[in-house]
């Protein structure tokens, strides 16, 4: 069985979650703000194509890089395996679990036991704490906590596919010691800066401000183009406030890390960011309720109402990153 010296921790957001498991088990405390942070995890992407009946708005970075990025923010050594086999990926996690290690999962939580989920999502994250033929224990987001699921739902999880999906990935500290380490003034500054910059200057067209550009002149359509628009505009505001972002599309967690960052670094610029972000996520937070609560009768007028707030958004985003990104040159 796994060692965590503290009592494991169970946060807003799933890969969050998973990545401060790992760092309690080599003796690093931080906060989950922290972790999205120096994780360089804020970012927007809207995915829609052909074969995807629910248009995808997302408000993070790709899977897996908040786990990577937050490890090397802080220097902590990451063990990342992957394999095709069921039989292999068992037998690793056993032995890691044997040697005392926590292990970050990735998987679709649609097949363990403990939930009710509806819809597949091949990327979502857990910390395996122990396992034996029967059943595996796993630290889950709020308010699931610590969870029981049979080891065979594991390895339907482990193996699922699709898109973002990643078959049998697991993550373990790579050594664990009696020196704990802390985030630093060098470390926030670097995480908030590439974050400005690849919001400000995104690698596809579909993400960052231009994401959000994108999103804002599509959503107006969905009354036509969508076969139920009403019931697409529930789960898409549905995921975006509840479906692990900790509220207002991550901003919330992000305005958490500018804080602690200024009261680290003390650049004014933090803060000042930290507000104009706290404002964001609240208009994020009244975008998912207006989409949530659309009707037959107003969602022509919602999803207008719904694309002049997110173009609203992106151009407010864009200022606040572009201060940020000047500020930590």
């Amino acid at each position: 069985m796994s060692t965590i010296s503290q009592q494991p921790y169970s946060g807003v957001h799933c890969e969050t979650t998973a990545f401060m498991n790992l760092a309690l088990s080599a003796g690093t405390m931080i906060t989950e703000p922290m972790a999205f942070g120096l994780g360089r995890g804020l970012s927007f992407i809207f995915w829609h194509s052909k074969k995807m009946p629910t248009p995808f708005l997302g408000g993070r970075i790709q899977p897996d890089q908040i786990i990577r990025n937050a490890a090397a923010a802080l220097e902590i050594g990451l063990n990342e395996e992957q394999t095709s086999s069921s039989r292999k990926a068992e037998a690793s996690l056993r032995h890691h679990l044997a040697e005392g290690r926590v292990v970050a999962l990735k998987l679709d939580r649609f097949y363990l036991e403990y939930t009710n989920e509806h819809h597949h999502f091949p990327a979502h994250y857990v910390a395996c704490l122990s396992c034996s033929d029967e059943d595996v224990v796993v630290v889950e987001t709020e308010p699931l906590g610590i969870k029981s699921t049979s080891t065979a739902s594991v390895a339907r999880a482990r193996a699922a596919t699709g898109a973002m999906s990643s078959r049998h990935l697991a993550f373990t500290i790579a050594s664990q010691d009696d020196h704990p380490v802390v985030p630093t003034r060098d470390s926030c500054r670097s995480a908030i800066h590439r974050t400005a910059t690849d919001f400000l200057n995104p690698t596809f067209g579909n993400s960052g401000h231009k994401g959000i550009a994108k999103a804002a002149g599509r959503i107006t359509s969905w009354a036509e183009t969508l076969e139920d628009p009403v019931a697409t505009a529930h789960r898409v505001g549905v995921f975006m406030e509840r479906g692990g972002t900790g509220g207002g599309m991550f901003r919330s967690l992000w305005a958490d890390f500018l804080r602690e960052a200024h009261a680290l670094c003390q650049n004014r610029a933090y803060l000042q960011a930290a507000t104009q972000y706290d404002e964001l996520a609240s208009t994020w937070t009244s975008l998912a309720d207006l989409l949530m609560h659309a009707t037959r009768a107003s969602i022509v007028h919602d999803l207008e109402r719904g694309g002049a707030m997110l173009a609203e958004l992106g151009r407010q985003e864009k200022e606040t990153m572009a201060m940020l990104a000047t500020a930590t040159q």
